[in-house]
């Protein structure tokens, strides 16, 4: 499993600069981020190589976090691969919340980040059905 931060922002300019700001300032680097809004807020979703440390910076700055965990997967990069993966949880009745892209460096396959509401679930049948997880240590070597 691999821990994601969670931020609600206003949905106005300069709301994701101060996050990121924080986070750069505090030498935090961004493994992986989506985010998605409405008229009202945004929701930035992160992965970062230092949670605790960026978990701490936001906090000083009083903004606050809630932090998830979520499943990393290494994806074939050809058409199929996520069907494939979507499909193994499917057959299980695993739904899922979200996906996104994790940045990846340079690599042959694709990765990405998946939330259901039961990971631990969600892993077994992953790792039976073959699929590739990235641990955490692993996860930063991406």
């Amino acid at each position: 499993m691999i821990r994601q931060i969670s931020v609600f922002l206003e949905n106005n300019p300069g709301s994701l600069f101060l996050v990121t700001d924080i986070l750069a300032k505090a030498d935090v680097d961004i493994r992986a981020i989506t985010i998605s809004e409405n008229s009202d807020f945004a929701l930035l979703r992160v992965i970062v190589n230092d949670t605790e440390r960026a978990v701490k910076a936001l906090t000083e700055k009083s903004i606050a976090t809630v932090q998830h965990d979520v499943i990393g997967i290494e994806v074939e990069d050809k058409p199929g691969g996520l069907a494939k993966i979507v499909g193994a949880l499917t057959k299980n009745r695993i739904n899922i919340e979200y996906i996104y892209p994790l940045i990846a460096r340079s690599h042959k396959n694709a990765f990405i980040i998946l939330r259901t509401y039961d990971t631990e679930k969600a892993e077994k049948i992953l790792s039976r059905s073959g699929f590739h997880l990235l641990d955490k240590r692993e996860f930063y070597k991406v």
